[in-house]
């Protein structure tokens, strides 16, 4: 269910890098992020072969918008 929230902001163009206040907070979307990749490993998939392409630098996009804090 977790996922299935995440993924309808995403598609309904909702922030995924706020929290409730509007504060620049990624952790929500990290947990999201590494719950998808755990899944996706646990159903046997190699996620690095599934994802490529589409999965671009995640951890330095995070940290670009983590510096906006600043």
């Amino acid at each position: 269910m977790d996922i299935k929230t995440f993924r309808n902001r995403i598609a309904h163009h909702e922030a995924i890098c706020f929290d409730e206040s509007g504060n620049i907070d990624m952790t929500i979307t990290q947990s999201k992020y590494s719950l998808i990749i755990k899944y996706i490993d646990f159903l046997g998939y190699n996620s690095n072969q599934l994802l490529y392409g589409i999965d671009i630098l995640p951890d330095s996009t995070i940290y670009k918008i983590e510096a906006l804090k600043k």
